[in-house]
């Protein structure tokens, strides 16, 4: 047994810190043999990415390609200095069958430059935007112009439908957010009592909410159980299994329409003419049948059984059971919920409704029937919906729409050039010593919002490397571009110029800052392009070939057979094999 003194004595660092480097950049190609060393700039997507999370990722998930085609690998990271540009780098070596590989990798790391500068206005905005254009795109289909043609962007019904279906949700979270607050601030101990805020009104909006959280407390804890039971390698490569993945997809349209359908409902209530004395939505029909007691009560279990079953499940995530148990509670939870909903319509259902309940959950548990847990959760919950579409969507919104979001358009250029600038220190750096440039190969990589970015970046570097004559050879020195989990085709479509609008002469300056579709000959490296039909936010990317396409240098279309946990899917990437096996076989 180790002692004490073992335990806490210093141990060596099994990364390390290597001293400073400075490089001089070069401004014309060297005529002699490029270098065998390689780099990697990798963009991330939107949210709240921590400082060096992203290097940290592709380092793990390099190490496990690595190891599963038999090769080892070491790390040590530094501090460089390329031209003005002052970087970050993990610095990897690839050893396999006596062969050495080195490869260095950089961030684009770009997530403080948008916070605090959008607000949930701007969002808001946005997204009804975004819907309102994708609509009118729909009926009157955009062109594109793309390796001298101009081609049509014909959408499909099923793009008609979810655009549609994303403004519904939309309006229908902007009424519930709305209305939570107004409740919470009207009902704080540090405000008189309220003159709008009637009872019957209360107690109308409790319904609501109550029947709400039966659907989406539950379905949500499945969604995190599912994902932490796959982190820690006891689901099968697959994730769910055909028909899991079928059911919770069920689950999430039922929570969907759901959330639509209540949100008008509470629009309904707030315009309702309502006497003081009771509601005019929800009669007492029944006076034996407290309606909303019994809602209360299901959601309080449904949702305390959700959190301890997934506690539970967390802890003997290696037993099948805690699975299976967080469905059956999830399949309950919607079970009770559509029932809850057609009450709505039918008063009369209410005693059948109160009857069930009371099998399940006995009137002697009074506790359970109060309300007063349910709105101070419902304050957090909002607080936590708005900072999240603040800090995702907001990212999307100050870059992607420069002509509805003009007064970002300064935001927008600082996260180009500091993708740019990075860019150009790692494609000019000269290697120690002299001898030509550091790099003979350098790959963009980008996830989400970061494929966007990377995009961007590459199309600026040929177009910039272009105009001066091509002295870094950008286009014989890149060595990949890979996507995964792009909104790419979905942000060309939404955001292209209205189909009456167009022009050609629009379509082609539109293209002419984009060499990427001009011609195949600024595609002499491969562009792999990685999603999942799990994750919403990616797709195939089909704007961005010529028709027909040139099959050795189309953009190519991969699913991830492991990113299968719906929604989830679209941060599934980085733990799974493909991103990382592709980026591998092109470094190695």
């Amino acid at each position: 047994m180790p002692s004490k003194k073992d335990a806490t004595s210093p141990k060596q660092a099994e990364v390390a810190v290597e001293k400073p480097l400075s490089y001089k950049v070069l401004d014309q190609f060297p005529a002699m043999p490029a270098s065998s060393k390689r780099a990697v700039l990798i963009t991330h997507g939107m949210g709240q990415q921590k400082e060096f999370e992203t290097l940290d990722q592709v380092v793990e998930g390099l190490r496990r390609a690595a190891e599963s085609s038999g090769a080892t690998m070491r790390q040590k990271v530094r501090f460089v200095q390329i031209g003005d540009e002052r970087l970050y780098r993990v610095e990897l070596e690839f050893h396999s069958q006596g062969k050495k590989q080195e490869v260095d990798l950089y961030e684009a790391y770009w997530a403080p430059l948008t916070e605090g500068c959008v607000s949930l206005r701007d969002v808001v905005r946005f997204l009804w935007g975004a819907g309102m254009g994708g609509i009118l795109n729909f009926f009157h289909p955009p062109t594109q112009q793309r390796f001298g043609q101009q081609v049509p962007m014909p959408p499909t019904r099923k793009t008609l439908g979810h655009l549609l279906l994303a403004l519904i949700l939309l309006l229908a979270l902007i009424v519930m957010n709305a209305s939570i607050i107004a409740v919470g601030a009207a009902r704080s101990v540090f405000t008189n009592e309220s003159t709008w805020l009637s009872e019957a009104l209360f107690s109308d909006l409790s319904v609501i909410f109550n029947i709400l959280l039966i659907f989406v407390v539950p379905t949500g804890t499945v969604l995190m159980l599912a994902s932490i039971r796959k982190a820690a390698g006891v689901l099968h490569w697959g994730g769910f299994s055909p028909a899991g993945r079928r059911l919770t997809w069920t689950y999430l349209g039922l929570a969907g329409a759901a959330t639509a359908l209540l949100g008008f409902w509470n629009l309904a209530v707030l315009v309702a003419d309502r006497p003081r004395s009771g509601g005019v939505l929800f009669p007492q029909l029944f006076p034996e049948v407290d309606f909303l007691a019994d809602l209360q009560a299901a959601a309080a279990v449904l949702g305390l059984a959700s959190l301890i079953l997934g506690i539970l499940g967390y802890h003997w995530r290696g037993q099948p059971v805690s699975h299976g148990l967080i469905l059956f509670v999830c399949f309950t939870a919607q079970v009770i919920g559509v029932i809850s909903i057609v009450c709505l319509f039918a008063p009369g259902l209410r005693f059948a409704h109160h009857q069930l309940l009371s099998l399940l959950l006995p009137e002697q548990w009074t506790i359970l029937r109060l309300g007063y847990w349910l709105w101070p959760l419902l304050v957090l919950v909002a607080a936590q919906v708005r900072t999240l579409l603040v800090q995702y969507v907001g990212d999307v919104a100050a870059y992607v729409s420069p002509s509805k979001l003009d007064r970002f358009s300064e935001i927008r250029e600082k996260i180009k050039g500091r993708a740019n600038g990075i860019a150009v220190a790692i494609f000019s750096a000269e290697a120690i010593g002299g001898g030509g440039f550091e790099y003979g190969q350098v790959a963009l990589v980008g996830h989400s919002l970061g494929s966007v970015i990377s995009y961007d970046t590459l199309n600026r570097q040929v177009k910039d490397d272009e105009l001066a004559g091509n002295p870094r050879n950008i286009l014989g020195r890149t060595s990949l571009l890979l996507t995964f989990g792009s909104p790419l085709d979905k942000t060309a479509f939404i955001f292209a110029l209205h189909g009456r609008e167009s022009t050609q002469t629009r379509d082609a300056l539109v293209a002419a800052v984009q060499p990427l579709l001009q011609d195949y000959r600024y595609r002499p490296f491969p562009w792999v392009n990685i999603w999942s039909p799990n994750d919403v936010i990616s797709g195939t990317l089909d704007y961005f070939d010529a028709t027909p396409p040139d099959p050795n240098h189309r953009v190519r279309n991969e699913t991830d057979p492991e990113a299968t946990i719906p929604l989830v899917a679209h941060t599934e990437y980085w733990k799974n094999r493909l991103v990382w096996e592709k980026l591998y076989e092109v470094l190695v």
